[in-house]
Parts: structure tokens; sequence; C-alpha cells
């Protein structure tokens, strides 16, 4: 602590405007981010402040805003993550938080954050995790009962954020163990299928058996075939 004390004053000193922080091997956490921005305004006022994030320890989003809540006017962020070993903060990360968690307006045009990290990741060969944050392209499925019932009738119950807002298509439900009634009827009668709410429930009990049996998620036509078995077992009755 003490030499990089020594090291901003000098800094200033010698005319600079702008000191960068680098968490190069990725070891802070947010509260001694905090802390850490705090003493170096304590000491140096008039100068501005940036932080270069590393992700060693997950932290690199986290760290980043937590800087710039506590005094950083800048911030090293990547498209992506990309950098040395785990990388660095994610622009898309960053930027959406920002938005969320402040005023609404970060600045960036966020519809252009999806296009923008395929983009690289074509360019750079690195593929996007399908479940990344912001910008993984299965970050919308749903299959909880009550969340799907719940985005039905209003988005805002379930998701901090609207997938056009970042770039990506409508979100989608997936049929599995977890689903309900009220998400498999609407799917269903998107295909032309209505459904009486007895059908409906004999219909989920076989879609929760084989999405356990089979340790994945049902497609429409696997759910078709099992509709035409109950329909089966209730014209025997």
């Amino acid at each position: 602590q003490g030499f990089l004390d020594l090291f901003c004053q000098k800094a200033i000193e010698c005319g600079a405007s702008r000191i960068r922080i680098a968490d190069t091997v990725g070891i802070l956490s947010p509260m001694k981010t905090q802390k850490l921005f705090n003493h170096l305004q304590s000491i140096c006022s008039k100068v501005e402040w940036e932080f270069h994030a590393h992700n060693d320890l997950g932290m690199a989003t986290a760290n980043t805003l937590t800087a710039l809540e506590s005094g950083a006017t800048h911030a090293s962020v990547t498209v992506n993550g990309i950098g040395e070993r785990t990388g660095n903060a994610p622009l898309e990360e960053v930027a959406l938080a920002l938005d969320v968690e402040g005023d609404g307006y970060s600045g960036f045009a966020l519809s252009k954050l999806s296009p923008l990290s395929q983009l690289v990741a074509k360019c750079s060969g690195r593929m996007i995790p399908p479940f990344k944050p912001v910008v993984g392209e299965r970050i919308f499925e749903h299959e909880s009962g009550i969340h799907c019932a719940g985005l039905l009738k209003d988005s805002r119950s379930y998701e901090a954020f609207a997938p056009d807002e970042v770039g990506h298509k409508n979100r989608s439900f997936i049929l599995g163990k977890h689903s309900g009634t009220t998400v498999l009827m609407r799917l269903l009668a998107q295909e032309g299928e209505e459904l009486d709410r007895k059908t409906a429930s004999m219909l989920l009990e076989l879609v929760k058996e084989r999405a356990e049996s089979d340790k994945k998620s049902l497609d429409i036509d696997e759910v078709r075939d099992l509709l035409q078995r109950v329909r089966h077992m209730q014209n025997a009755i």
C-alpha cells in the first residue's frame, strides 16, 4: 500500500491526469476494491482513476462496478471478456449492469451488444458459452412452471431485462421436468392444439416422466407424440 501511494503521488507530480489501477492477477473482491479506491481518492483527489480487472476468481465485473461506484471514472473492459488467463471484465456485462443498476441509461447502444459479441467470437475463434450472461444464446430459456406462468403475465416478473434490449430474439419456453400446465397449453395452442386443463395435466405427467428418463427437455414433436398417447388413453376409458 505504501509503495502504491508513493507511486500515485509521484505520477501526479509528473503531470499524470489519470492513473490506472490493475488487478493483474484477479485477486480483489468487491469489498477490497471499494476500500482501495476510497483510500486512493483520500490521498489523491485531483486525478481521474481507471480500473483494470482480471477474472481469475470470477469477480471482474463485480469489481469493475464497485470501482466505478467508489470513484473510478474509467474502466478497462473487453468484448466477451477476452484477455489473459480467464479474461477481463466483459464489456457487455458491465454496460448492461450500469444500465440496470443505474438510472436506466448507461450511454451504450445495448441492442448492439449481442451482435457485437457474436462478431468478436467469430473473429477470435472463441465460442460464446450458451448460458453466458447477457450474450449467451440460451439465456432467455425458461422451464420452471411458476416462472413461465409469471412471464406470460408480465415479462418483468422473471427477467431483469428483455431479450430485444440486448440484441436477442424472443425468449423461449422449454418443456421438461419442471414445466407447468400453463405454458404447456400455451405452446400447444400455438401449434393448433387446444387442450383442456384435465388433458394438459395428464400430458404434463408424461412430459415430466420422459424428461426425467431422457435427462433433457422435449421438443414440440416429442410432446405431440405424448399427446397422442394421452388421447388414446382417454378414448380407451
